[in-house]
Protein backbone atom coordinates (compact mmCIF):
# COMPACT_ATOMS: atom_id res chain seq x y z
CA UNK A 1 0.00 0.00 0.00
CA UNK A 2 1.48 3.44 -0.86
CA UNK A 3 2.42 5.75 1.97
CA UNK A 4 -0.38 8.29 1.32
CA UNK A 5 -2.98 5.54 1.23
CA UNK A 6 -1.72 4.21 4.57
CA UNK A 7 -2.10 7.66 6.13
CA UNK A 8 -5.63 7.96 4.83
CA UNK A 9 -6.42 4.52 6.21
CA UNK A 10 -5.18 5.65 9.65
CA UNK A 11 -7.56 8.61 9.62
CA UNK A 12 -5.01 11.21 8.54
CA UNK A 13 -6.08 12.39 5.12
CA UNK A 14 -3.58 15.21 4.75
CA UNK A 15 0.15 15.29 4.28
CA UNK A 16 2.12 16.67 7.20
CA UNK A 17 2.85 20.39 7.02
CA UNK A 18 6.07 22.19 7.84
CA UNK A 19 7.66 21.47 11.18
CA UNK A 20 6.68 24.35 13.52
CA UNK A 21 9.98 24.02 15.35
CA UNK A 22 11.92 24.96 12.24
CA UNK A 23 12.82 28.60 11.71
CA UNK A 24 10.81 29.49 8.65
CA UNK A 25 8.79 32.53 7.74
CA UNK A 26 8.98 35.81 9.62
CA UNK A 27 11.53 36.19 12.40
CA UNK A 28 10.16 36.57 15.94
CA UNK A 29 9.42 40.22 16.71
CA UNK A 30 9.34 41.24 13.06
CA UNK A 31 6.22 43.24 12.27
CA UNK A 32 3.83 42.90 9.38
CA UNK A 33 4.49 45.40 6.57
CA UNK A 34 0.99 46.88 6.97
CA UNK A 35 1.56 47.40 10.69
CA UNK A 36 4.87 49.15 10.02
CA UNK A 37 3.23 51.41 7.42
CA UNK A 38 0.33 52.26 9.75
CA UNK A 39 2.67 53.11 12.63
CA UNK A 40 4.74 55.34 10.35
CA UNK A 41 1.60 57.20 9.21
CA UNK A 42 0.45 57.68 12.79
CA UNK A 43 3.87 59.01 13.78
CA UNK A 44 3.82 61.53 10.92
CA UNK A 45 0.39 62.85 11.97
CA UNK A 46 0.49 62.20 15.73
CA UNK A 47 0.25 65.85 16.77
CA UNK A 48 -2.68 66.54 14.46
CA UNK A 49 -4.48 63.36 15.57
CA UNK A 50 -4.14 64.29 19.24
CA UNK A 51 -5.48 67.80 18.55
CA UNK A 52 -8.51 66.34 16.73
CA UNK A 53 -9.16 63.89 19.59
CA UNK A 54 -8.96 66.70 22.15
CA UNK A 55 -11.30 68.88 20.10
CA UNK A 56 -13.83 66.05 19.80
CA UNK A 57 -13.59 65.25 23.52
CA UNK A 58 -14.28 68.91 24.35
CA UNK A 59 -17.36 68.77 22.10
CA UNK A 60 -18.72 65.87 24.14
CA UNK A 61 -17.50 62.84 22.19
CA UNK A 62 -17.30 60.25 24.98
CA UNK A 63 -15.28 57.83 22.84
CA UNK A 64 -12.60 60.44 22.18
CA UNK A 65 -12.53 61.36 25.86
CA UNK A 66 -12.16 57.69 26.86
CA UNK A 67 -9.35 57.24 24.32
CA UNK A 68 -7.45 60.24 25.69
CA UNK A 69 -7.93 59.25 29.33
CA UNK A 70 -6.89 55.65 28.65
CA UNK A 71 -3.64 56.93 27.17
CA UNK A 72 -2.95 59.62 29.76
CA UNK A 73 -3.99 57.85 32.97
CA UNK A 74 -2.43 54.45 33.59
CA UNK A 75 -4.63 51.52 34.50
CA UNK A 76 -5.32 51.26 38.22
CA UNK A 77 -2.83 48.86 39.79
CA UNK A 78 -2.08 47.82 43.33
CA UNK A 79 -1.25 50.76 45.52
CA UNK A 80 1.12 50.90 48.43
CA UNK A 81 -0.80 50.56 51.67
CA UNK A 82 0.60 52.28 54.75
CA UNK A 83 -0.73 50.64 57.91
CA UNK A 84 0.59 50.69 61.42
CA UNK A 85 0.56 46.93 62.06
CA UNK A 86 2.07 45.35 65.13
CA UNK A 87 5.20 43.31 64.49
CA UNK A 88 4.48 39.64 63.82
CA UNK A 89 7.29 37.53 65.21
CA UNK A 90 5.28 34.69 66.71
CA UNK A 91 1.89 33.07 66.05
CA UNK A 92 0.54 34.80 69.14
CA UNK A 93 1.01 38.16 67.33
CA UNK A 94 -1.34 37.20 64.49
CA UNK A 95 -4.67 38.13 66.15
CA UNK A 96 -3.48 41.67 66.92
CA UNK A 97 -2.25 42.15 63.34
CA UNK A 98 -5.50 40.79 61.91
CA UNK A 99 -7.50 43.08 64.22
CA UNK A 100 -5.51 46.07 62.94
CA UNK A 101 -6.27 45.10 59.34
CA UNK A 102 -9.98 44.68 60.11
CA UNK A 103 -10.04 48.08 61.81
CA UNK A 104 -8.34 49.69 58.79
CA UNK A 105 -11.00 48.17 56.51
CA UNK A 106 -13.75 49.40 58.85
CA UNK A 107 -12.24 52.91 58.91
CA UNK A 108 -11.91 52.99 55.13
CA UNK A 109 -8.12 53.31 55.23
CA UNK A 110 -7.86 50.23 52.99
CA UNK A 111 -10.42 48.63 50.72
CA UNK A 112 -11.91 45.26 51.64
CA UNK A 113 -9.95 43.57 48.83
CA UNK A 114 -6.70 45.12 50.09
CA UNK A 115 -7.56 43.97 53.61
CA UNK A 116 -8.21 40.49 52.29
CA UNK A 117 -4.81 40.43 50.58
CA UNK A 118 -3.08 41.63 53.74
CA UNK A 119 -4.85 38.95 55.78
CA UNK A 120 -3.72 36.44 53.15
CA UNK A 121 -0.13 37.53 53.73
CA UNK A 122 -0.58 36.86 57.44
CA UNK A 123 -1.97 33.41 56.60
CA UNK A 124 1.07 32.70 54.40
CA UNK A 125 3.35 33.82 57.22
CA UNK A 126 1.53 31.45 59.55
CA UNK A 127 1.89 28.55 57.08
CA UNK A 128 5.61 29.25 56.65
CA UNK A 129 6.08 29.43 60.42
CA UNK A 130 4.25 26.11 60.87
CA UNK A 131 6.38 24.47 58.18
CA UNK A 132 9.59 25.73 59.78
CA UNK A 133 8.41 24.57 63.19
CA UNK A 134 7.52 21.12 61.85
CA UNK A 135 10.90 20.81 60.13
CA UNK A 136 12.61 21.68 63.40
CA UNK A 137 10.54 19.10 65.30
CA UNK A 138 11.30 16.39 62.72
CA UNK A 139 15.01 17.17 62.98
CA UNK A 140 14.82 16.84 66.78
CA UNK A 141 12.96 13.53 66.44
CA UNK A 142 15.57 12.27 63.96
CA UNK A 143 18.35 13.15 66.41
CA UNK A 144 16.55 11.44 69.29
CA UNK A 145 15.91 8.37 67.14
CA UNK A 146 19.57 8.24 66.12
CA UNK A 147 20.64 8.41 69.78
CA UNK A 148 18.20 5.66 70.78
CA UNK A 149 19.20 3.53 67.79
CA UNK A 150 22.88 3.93 68.69
CA UNK A 151 22.24 2.88 72.28
CA UNK A 152 20.59 -0.40 71.30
Amino acid sequence: MPRDAARRAEGRPFRPGPDPRRANGRAPGQRNARTVAALAAIERHAEELVEVAIRQARQGDVGALRLLLDRVLPAMRDRTVALDLPAVTAPADLPAALSAILQAVADGTVTPSEGERLAGLLAKWSEAHEAAELAERVALLDEALARVGGAL
